[in-house]
């Protein structure tokens, strides 16, 4: 159904083109047959294209290239609706002058100029698309440059590219899925390396031997499991390979389990590396936490 003011819009269109008519020529509109193409236009590309190249209607000049291109679908639709009826209003007993000054009023509003969105980061994106171009260009230049001097140029050099980056994602996940609450069961790391069953005072030895081996990650490692399963031996805490250090602080309310654990935490999931000093922490750490539960 068409709007009021689209029947405005097309009413004053259709008077502005009829208004005061000048003598015919070639290529000029009548009224009915603007009306006619109108109707016609929205299902038949042929008559939209002729009333895009029409320059005059009843020997008035006009321009109806611009309001009939380079709009949605939908709003040329409308137009086209509204200027068939409007084509039929302007037969209408209505002076030349007053049809001028209504149609030139109506022209003038916003229907008829180019729809214009929002794009409030715009000028935000130019600048840096402008900060990026240098770089831009200097990448570009160098991958041309690597292209053509290996075999298979191109195709080539982005299957190369495209295995970095799937390399990169892989490391990267994986690195997230270690630092991960779900990744840290903390009795993991120090099982007996035989496979057998983890025995703590077996344990305690293997983190002497890492010590004095250098391997200090390894024996804070190997003493903090060791330390898990005698707690667990002796029923102050319920052993599994998955407790986490917060269920055991929740459980001790250790000083001595705060410090040895906050140094495990650093070093196996933190990443820091061990030394021979964090080696000999956890050694008497753990002697003041089994002094702690047994009092």
């Amino acid at each position: 159904m068409t709007t009021l003011p689209n029947r405005l819009l097309a009413t004053g269109l259709a008077l502005w083109v009829i208004a005061a008519p000048l003598p015919a020529r070639a290529g000029d509109l009548t009224p009915g047959q603007l009306r006619r193409l109108a109707v016609r236009a929205a299902d038949d590309p042929a008559a939209l294209r002729r009333l895009r190249r029409a320059d005059t209607v009843g020997g008035r000049q006009v321009n109806l290239r611009e309001p009939l291109s380079g709009v949605r679908a939908v709003t040329l639709a409308a137009r086209l609706e509204a200027l068939a009826d409007g084509a039929g209003a302007a037969d209408a007993h209505i002076g030349p002058r007053r049809a001028q000054d209504d149609a030139r009023s109506i022209l003038a509003g916003s229907a008829f100029r180019p729809e214009v969105f929002p794009r409030p980061l715009a000028g935000v994106l130019r600048r840096i698309g402008v900060w990026l171009a240098p770089l831009y260009s200097r990448v570009t230049v160098a991958l041309a440059w690597i292209a053509a001097r290996i075999p298979g140029g191109r195709a080539t050099l982005w299957a190369v590219l495209a295995g970095v980056v799937v390399l990169a994602a892989a490391t990267l996940a994986g690195r997230v899925a270690r630092r991960s609450p779900a990744g840290r069961d903390i009795g993991t790391p120090g099982r007996a390396r035989d496979g057998g069953a983890p025995d703590p005072a077996r344990l305690e030895r293997m983190a002497d031997e890492a010590a004095r081996a250098g391997d200090a990650e390894g024996s804070v490692r190997l003493r903090f499991t060791a330390g898990l399963l005698r707690l667990g031996g002796s029923g102050v805490i319920a052993y599994h390979p998955s407790i986490t250090a917060g269920e055991i602080r929740r459980r001790l309310g250790s000083d001595a389990f705060e410090s040895v654990a906050a140094t495990f935490e650093e070093i196996v999931y933190g990443e820091r590396r061990a030394t021979r000093a964090d080696a000999d922490a956890a050694r008497r750490g753990w002697d003041e936490v089994h002094r702690q539960v047994d009092a």
